[in-house]
């Protein structure tokens, strides 16, 4: 049964409802591995065809899209428990385990990257009004990318928002690219991402998938 990614999150004041449903059948949508969830690529948040790249081990799966206008977004699923990458304490609290999702990228995942020089927290938000908690994260980054192969010429500073949650056995982690910094605007694509997702696909349809597609 294809049932909407529904949450509340408190904005501004606001409290928005984050849910999405397929609708019409005009729209496209990309399918993740495992049918885990379907994204709307015709949203207008991706501006133009999104090229969309896939990797997954037994524990995470991540899918990066890149626009038209050469814009990164990228979902991250991080398996909540057994994962080695988190090494995931028993009876763990949510705000505890989204902050240990984090900072895997602060110290492992974004640092690791060829092309990232260096990576410094300036800002972090918690929805305390939320179900399920969601929390938000922007990184500073300075890319070099000529530091490797085939990646896209994006040198420079950078600011890389998070947007995280739980839902179900996976923590989604949203995450994009901004050339300034601006908390309003990334929370403001972030938001629009999640209203992209609906759980789970209908369909895997790895034909809008570049390259060697996940075969989990």
């Amino acid at each position: 049964m294809i049932r909407p990614l529904f949450f509340w999150l408190l904005i501004g004041g606001f409290l928005l409802s984050g849910c999405q449903t397929l609708g019409s059948s005009s729209k496209t949508l990309y399918g993740a591995p495992q049918k885990i969830y379907a994204l709307d690529l015709s949203n207008n948040i991706f501006r133009g065809k999104a090229t969309i790249m896939e990797e997954c081990d037994a524990h995470n799966v991540s899918t990066t899209l890149w626009d038209d206008e050469n814009r990164f977004f990228r979902i991250d699923l991080l398996a909540a428990e057994g994962n080695p990458t988190l090494n995931t304490p028993p009876f763990i609290a949510d705000a505890a385990l989204l902050q240990l999702a984090l900072d895997s990228y602060t110290k492992t995942r974004t640092s690791s990257s060829a092309v990232v020089k260096a990576v410094a927290p300036v800002y972090k938000k918690t929805y305390t009004g939320s179900v399920p908690l969601t929390m938000m994260a922007i990184h500073h980054i300075q890319v070099d990318s000529q530091a490797a192969k085939n990646f896209p010429p994006v040198s420079g500073d950078y600011y890389y928002g998070f947007m995280l949650f739980r839902h179900g056995k996976y923590i989604y982690v949203l995450q994009h690219r901004q050339p300034f910094y601006s908390e309003e605007k990334m929370e403001r694509v972030l938001k629009a991402m999640l209203d992209a997702i609906t759980v789970p696909a209908d369909k895997r349809n790895t034909s809008l998938v570049s390259g060697r597609s996940c075969k989990l």
